[in-house]
C-alpha cells in the first residue's frame, strides 16, 4: 500500500538551489517519489511512498523548509508517481504576475466577532479547496440560506476574472448547494484553469 501526500504553502523562500538539493537528497534517501515545486513565494508538493518512507521524509522536509506542513493524504495499491523531481519555478501557481504574499495576511477575528460575521446573511464562507491535475480546482463552503444569490454572483465574478486580458478559468460550474440545518446551505463549485494559466 502506498501513501500519497500533497502539501503547499505560500511563504517567502530563499536559497532555492540549496533547498532543492537538500530535498532531493532526502527523497532519494527515504525512497519517496514525486515532484516538489519551489519558488520565492513558497512550495507545492505531490509525493508518494510506503507509509514508513513518507513518515521518514516529512520531518526532514519540515526542517529543510523551516515551517509546518499541512498534508493531505490518501492511499493506493500502486505507486502513482515514479520519478524524483524538485523544480525551481517562478511561481507555485501560475498567475503570470508578481504576488506579495504579505498582502494575504488578514486581521484576526475573535470568536464573538466570527460568530457575528458568519451569521450575517451577506456572508459566504469558503471552507476548503483542493487542486488536482495541475488545472482542476474544487472549492466548497457554507452560507446562510438568504445568501445563495451571492454564490451565483461569486461564480459570475470568477468566470469574468482575467489575467493579462485572458480569462483565468476555462470552466466555472454553477454552484451546487444542499440545505444544512434550518438556516444554512453547504455549497461547492468546480473550476478549471485556462490552459495558459496551468502551464
Amino acid at each position: 500500500m502506498f501513501q500519497i501526500v500533497n502539501f503547499y504553502k505560500f511563504v517567502n523562500l530563499t536559497e532555492l538551489e540549496r533547498l532543492r538539493e537538500e530535498l532531493k537528497v532526502v527523497m532519494i534517501d527515504t525512497g519517496v517519489r514525486g515532484t516538489i515545486i519551489l519558488a520565492d513565494e513558497g512550495f507545492n508538493a505531490m509525493l508518494c511512498g510506503k507509509e514508513v518512507e513518507i513518515n521518514a521524509f516529512l520531518p526532514q522536509a519540515k526542517r529543510i523548509l523551516g515551517c509546518e506542513l499541512a498534508c493531505k493524504s490518501s492511499f493506493h495499491e500502486e505507486a502513482p508517481l515514479r520519478k524524483i523531481d524538485v523544480k525551481i519555478k517562478p511561481e507555485i501557481v501560475t498567475l503570470k504576475q508578481s504576488v506579495d504574499i504579505s498582502l494575504g495576511e488578514g486581521t484576526h477575528v475573535g470568536v464573538e466577532r466570527w460568530n457575528e460575521l458568519i451569521s450575517d446573511p451577506e456572508t459566504v464562507v469558503l471552507d476548503s479547496f483542493s487542486f488536482s491535475k495541475g488545472r482542476a480546482l474544487r472549492i466548497s463552503g457554507t452560507a446562510p440560506r438568504e445568501a445563495q444569490g451571492k454564490l451565483t454572483e461569486f461564480s459570475d465574478e470568477l468566470r469574468a476574472y482575467t489575467v493579462n486580458g485572458q480569462p483565468m478559468f476555462s470552466k466555472v460550474t454553477t454552484p451546487s448547494s444542499v440545505l444544512r440545518g434550518p438556516d444554512g446551505v453547504s455549497w461547492n463549485m468546480e473550476l478549471e484553469l485556462a490552459k495558459g494559466e496551468s502551464e
